[in-house]
């Protein structure tokens, strides 16, 4: 039995939604398709659902997506946000969730979702489903993203052999039966798909309805009055019952006589009797090393059986003096203070100027000062010269 895809003639398909409606007509599968089914979604808008699947254990609705550009390579269809796709200015598939057809999808399956609670009075889950036809010939490829799809969501290429839509649909359906002939009768005729259609393309009779959602086979219910069987033979006790009229004699043990009372007599011969000596206390080891003297004797604690001899143990090694840094260490104190940064910077400074003081005393000494003689009292003293004659020629 092949799925029926009610409402497929209209003359508003796209041809993208015309390649899936054919495949999905030659799927060997019980169930029932509409196309074009209108439901309300948030904010009280009407939506347009591509392709509503019914199956007996499955609700699902399809967005059908093309490439606007005649390209191939690898489409990115993250979780949220825009698609996109190199070769393609913008939204590479036509959308009317800005940009990301998952969120159509999410949309309007909440939107039948609700429709089939309100009327079937049952929380049925649906699942939401994103093909994306590829051109002919141009190889393309899906990159999801590392965020991965929500729970019955998601993004897969359309196959005309229908093999990953199979596959994922074995994987998603439910067990127990979930759609039967009288729900889907009811939520077709909510959207417009009822017996009594005047279009042939848009009505659906109750045959092919009982014959796409078979009734689920029931449990027989038990007989209410069935024949008891007839009691079964007591087993055999493994122990004799002793009779209730013939009880076991008690016996009770026998008591422990009880020890006479001192009388007085006794009392005041056991005040006389003397007390017992005490028991001698244990004797002290004898000390280890004694033949070695206070130096190489090894330190050992003092014990209370040790008694107090002769015998010194050797003192306790002190810890070794930590290495003193000079410039983390306090300062000592020198002639009565204590020689800081300042006032190490003080005394030099003072030095300094004593040295400069000491030299200027030294050259102002007079062994020190220069001649007083000058240079025209010493020419005065001098004779004179006799005057220069020029040699003769005779």
């Amino acid at each position: 039995m092949t799925v029926r895809v009610v409402n497929s003639a209209r003359s508003d398909i796209h041809e993208t939604e015309r390649q899936v409606i054919a495949a999905i007509q030659r799927w060997d599968t019980p169930g029932l398709a509409v196309s074009g089914a209108k439901v309300t979604v948030v904010g009280g808008r009407s939506a347009e659902i591509d392709l509503l699947i019914l199956l007996p254990n499955l609700a699902l609705t399809v967005e059908v997506k093309g490439l606007r550009e005649r390209v191939g390579g690898i489409l990115y269809c993250p979780v949220d946000g825009d698609w996109s796709m190199k070769g393609i200015a913008g939204d590479p598939v036509h959308s009317q969730a800005r940009g990301n057809p998952r969120v159509q999808a999410e949309r309007v399956m909440w939107g039948f979702k609700n429709l089939a609670k309100e009327l079937t009075d049952t929380n049925i889950f649906v699942d939401a489903l994103v093909l994306v036809i590829p051109w002919p010939g141009l190889p393309l490829t899906l990159d999801k993203g590392h965020i991965a799809m929500p729970t019955g969501q998601d993004v897969m290429l359309f196959d005309p052999a229908l093999d990953n839509l199979t596959s994922w649909v074995d994987r998603r359906a439910h067990r127990e039966v979930m759609w039967t002939a009288a729900q889907v009768g009811t939520v077709l005729a909510a959207l417009g798909v009822t017996e009594t259609s005047r279009n042939p393309d848009q009505r659906v009779t109750a045959a092919e309805l009982t014959a796409a959602f078979p009734t689920p086979a029931t449990t027989p219910e038990p007989d209410p009055d069935p024949v008891r069987p007839a009691p079964a033979a007591p087993r055999p006790a493994l122990v004799e019952e002793q009779p209730f009229d013939n009880p076991i004699p008690y016996t009770p043990a026998p008591r422990r006589p009880a020890e006479p009372e001192a009388t007085e007599d006794q009392a005041t011969e056991n005040r006389d009797i003397a007390p017992t000596a005490p028991r001698p206390a244990p004797e002290p080891p004898e000390p280890q090393y004694r033949h070695l003297n206070a130096t190489q004797r090894p330190w050992q604690p003092r014990t209370e059986y040790e008694p107090r001899t002769g015998y010194d143990p050797a003192p306790r090694p002190e810890p070794a003096a930590a290495a003193v840094d000079r410039w983390t260490a306090p300062p000592r104190p020198w002639l009565g203070w204590r020689a800081t940064q300042p006032g190490r910077i003080a005394v030099a400074v003072a030095l300094m100027l004593g040295m400069a003081f000491g030299a200027g005393a030294l050259l102002d000494h007079p062994a020190h000062a220069p001649s007083t003689v000058s240079t025209t009292e010493t020419s005065r003293s001098a004779p004179p010269l006799p005057p220069a004659t020029a040699p003769s020629n005779r």
